[in-house]
């Protein structure tokens, strides 16, 4: 969603190709980063460390970058809607969206830093036989496990940071078209078994009759206010 809702601005004020790139940059990277994420739940650190490992990598380093990334798109988007007469209270809110980016951003590069540092100390310590997370490496064994967590609460924060934006769609269309199995590739439906949503910002919906069938294609359409965050 955010990455459509950046890409309808930047078409809208014809930006550049590299902003565009950009943007297309933060999708891979927190597609990615989800990705890591997906491999920390489903390999467990007492059982498959290596996949549990890597997918920490991914789910942490490159969502810091991703962080990153979105507060830099985040701060071109509050420059183009300067131009935009808007009012006051929503330049009010760019602008405090954006510095509460900057700060999260920062907080949690901080947080992975000391969750590195301090998960690297306790790894060595502890297979020097220098003791246990029960007595004398407890200390820095709840550092990296507090740290880890906070690291974790801090990133999930920050997409919190996008409702604003998301809250200046003006209209999202999504279209069904049921397929009865019948080697129909793309098109109507004979008899004219299709769905038809619209929802709109004013909470009401539209529909037409739908199949019993459970092949669907969706598509969806979003058109924003442009300038928003």
């Amino acid at each position: 969603m955010r990455f459509l809702f950046v890409k309808e601005i930047f078409r809208e004020k014809e930006m550049n190709k590299r902003w565009k790139d950009t943007n297309t940059a933060g999708l891979i990277l927190g597609l990615i980063s989800s990705f890591g994420l997906l491999l920390v739940g489903c390999f467990q650190v007492d059982v498959m460390k290596p996949p549990h490992y890597f997918g920490a990598f991914l789910c942490f380093v490159v969502a810091i970058v991703y962080l990153w990334l979105q507060t830099v798109i985040t701060w071109k988007l509050r420059h183009v809607a300067q131009k935009q007469n808007d009012g006051k209270v929503w330049r009010a809110i760019r602008l405090f969206v954006w510095i509460f980016q900057i700060l999260n951003s920062a907080a949690s590069t901080i947080l992975l830093i000391l969750f590195s540092v301090s998960k690297t100390i306790y790894k060595l310590q502890r297979k020097a036989d220098m003791g246990t997370k029960w007595d004398t490496l407890r200390d820095v064994f709840l550092l990296s496990t507090s740290t880890e967590w906070l690291l974790a609460f801090s990133i999930m924060v920050y997409v919190l940071t996008f409702i604003p934006g998301f809250k200046r769609l003006r209209d999202i269309k999504v279209k069904v078209t049921v397929d009865k199995g019948g080697g129909e590739k793309s098109g109507a439906i004979p008899n004219g078994d299709q769905v038809y949503f619209a929802y709109h910002n004013n909470h009401s919906c539209e529909s037409s009759l739908t199949s019993h069938h459970a092949k669907f294609a969706f598509r969806t359409n979003a058109h924003c206010l442009l300038g928003d965050i």
